[in-house]
């Protein structure tokens, strides 16, 4: 009782409700995709990351982040294997409707450039799609 568990019946995650008010649709979309990274390929959830990008706080945080490297742009997620000759994959995560910002697009096309893998996932099911897709190339 007090939780309330994500739409989706392959999500096992419960959130407690004085949390659930708080989530976008986004961060819905990217704990769906993630409990079930973290249920059929748990060790490649361990080599996966959050890059904590959304965050809106006071600007003196926001300029000591950016001293500490926070890159606007930056993808929601990394996946520290290597596969199919890419270094790893970064996958920005949006909603069905989302849309990049110019930053993640620039942010993308940089990661491409130097050999990663770069990936828009629009919702959980493309989300689970794309890692799917590349966990299933080879190992490099």
């Amino acid at each position: 009782m007090g939780e309330k568990r994500l739409d989706e019946a392959r999500c096992l995650v419960k959130i407690p409700r004085h949390i659930w008010k708080h989530l976008q649709p986004e961060t819905i979309e990217q704990i769906k995709g993630i409990d079930w990274l973290r249920a059929n390929y748990p060790q490649t959830a361990k080599r996966t990351m959050h890059i904590p990008n959304e965050r809106k706080q006071k600007p003196i945080w926001g300029y000591i982040l950016n001293l500490m490297g926070l890159l606007k742009g930056a993808s929601d997620l990394f996946i520290a294997e290597a596969r199919g000759g890419y270094h790893g994959l970064f996958i920005e995560v949006k909603t069905k409707k989302g849309r990049l910002t110019e930053n993640q697009k620039e942010f993308l096309h940089n990661v491409y450039q130097a050999g990663y893998k770069a990936e828009v996932a629009f919702g959980a099911d493309e989300l689970i799609k794309i890692i799917k897709e590349y966990l299933d190339m080879a190992e490099t």
